[in-house]
């Protein structure tokens, strides 16, 4: 009924018919973006711990890391083997390629850690312009709450860059 006689009206016309439903479907369209977009990019960056029902909270900067093969180090960090960290050696500030770490864990029941590395890359092109580019190499790693704590003791001797 209310397709056929129409349920507002906009400037002495009242939408009916298929029309009506080509601005319902808009609005929904709307409404409903809108709200996944919202949500999509709270959750995207941010774990959730379920047991505690909190936002783990995030460290960024746990370690500064110096430039290496991105592939390798995304190997090495799926395989836990963070050892592999120190033969990289601390970040140089005036270094043009490093990693930085951000750790996200749950501060209630620290059972939820997520590593998120990031390649920070300064290039520098013929006439002696920069440009700095960032690309994730790991996102959202879960570790074990020991697993976080051995790379909490690597990253202990490992400093973040001055400058990014």
């Amino acid at each position: 009924k209310i397709n056929a006689a129409g349920a507002w009206t906009i400037k002495g016309t009242t939408p009916t018919g298929w029309f009506l439903w080509a601005l319902w479907a808009l609005e929904a369209a709307i409404v409903l973006g809108l709200a996944w977009v919202a949500a999509h990019s709270m959750v995207e960056d941010h774990p959730f711990c379920e047991t505690c029902e909190t936002w783990c909270k995030e460290t960024e900067g746990l370690a500064g890391v110096g430039a290496g093969d991105p592939e390798q180090l995304r190997a090495k960090l799926e395989a836990k083997d963070f050892a592999y960290l120190k033969g990289l050696g601390p970040a140089k500030a005036d270094s043009p390629s490093w990693f930085r770490f951000d750790l996200h864990a749950c501060h209630s029941c620290q059972g939820l850690n997520a590593l998120t590395v990031t390649n920070f890359q300064v290039l520098t092109d013929a006439k002696g312009g920069t440009t700095k580019t960032q690309s994730e190499v790991v996102k959202l790693l879960i570790l074990t709450a020991a697993e976080a704590e051995s790379l909490k003791s690597v990253a202990s001797g490992l400093s973040a860059p001055a400058a990014e």
